[in-house]
């Protein structure tokens, strides 16, 4: 049942680990230092990667930033961003909402970034908001002060919409060095 609730409520696995401990079992996920897994891990990670290729894929950690990516990866966000200018490790929620990032390509904006800081708020599930988390959510509201809502909308919790969900026929994300 426990396990069933966290299901339910989309729990992180982390936090899962505190509701079960709070319920008196074990924890069931094992938590691995910030950019170090498992050798088999790494294997599947990488792999994925070049199997995702020829489109970018990246692997994050909780807080949002890369942690590896594939070869098209780079070469996508850097049709839009100068990723040199950017300090490492990159974080894909400040691409994302940075106004000198991917904000002005971002067709939707005010969706996408009330979107992005709703999951960022509901993973810190049970008011368990760490350090890291608070800072993160502090630096990405200074992007859109208070003063200026974001415009009330359908949220489903996706950082894109699929083409096949959307009315228009534009792509959502528009490049600089597009003809």
């Amino acid at each position: 049942m426990v396990i069933d609730l966290s299901d339910a409520l989309g729990a992180p696995l982390r936090e899962r680990n505190v509701i079960m401990l709070a319920a008196g079992y074990a924890p069931m996920h094992l938590e691995e230092e910030p950019g170090h897994v498992s050798f088999e891990i790494d294997r599947a990670l990488q792999r994925m990667l070049r199997q995702h290729e020829p489109f970018p894929a990246i692997v994050m950690g909780r807080t949002w930033n890369f942690f590896a990516s594939n070869d098209a990866a780079p070469s996508f966000f850097g049709r839009f961003v100068n990723l040199a200018s950017r300090p490492s490790p990159r974080n894909l929620l400040h691409l994302a909402l940075d106004p000198d990032g991917l904000r002005p390509f971002s067709e939707g904006f005010d969706e996408i970034a009330r979107s992005l800081l709703q999951r960022v708020r509901r993973e810190a599930v049970g008011g368990l908001l760490d350090e890291p988390s608070r800072t993160l959510l502090s630096e990405l509201t200074a992007y859109r002060p208070e003063s200026q809502p974001l415009a009330a909308g359908r949220n489903d919790g996706l950082p894109v919409i699929p083409r096949s969900r959307s009315v228009c026929t534009q792509p959502s994300i528009r490049s600089r060095n597009a003809p």
